[in-house]
């Protein structure tokens, strides 16, 4: 950002600097959402009723 900044106002700033501009600008670091857009809920749905009960860990029968 510093860069485009520098290239188009002739005003060279240091990455810190740059940062406390955006943030008294209202800017703030993007954090990408915990689950894709594409996540197809009905196949997680059904995934989940019918494999993950297989491949879940089962008690020993030797554990009583």
């Amino acid at each position: 950002m510093g860069a485009v900044i520098e290239r188009m106002h002739g005003v060279r700033f240091s990455q810190t600097q740059v940062w406390r501009i955006l943030g008294g600008l209202g800017f703030s670091p993007q954090k990408p959402d915990k689950r894709a857009i594409e996540r197809d809920e009905d196949a997680v749905r059904i995934w989940k009723q019918r494999t993950w009960p297989s491949l879940k860990k089962k008690p020993s029968e030797t554990a009583v």
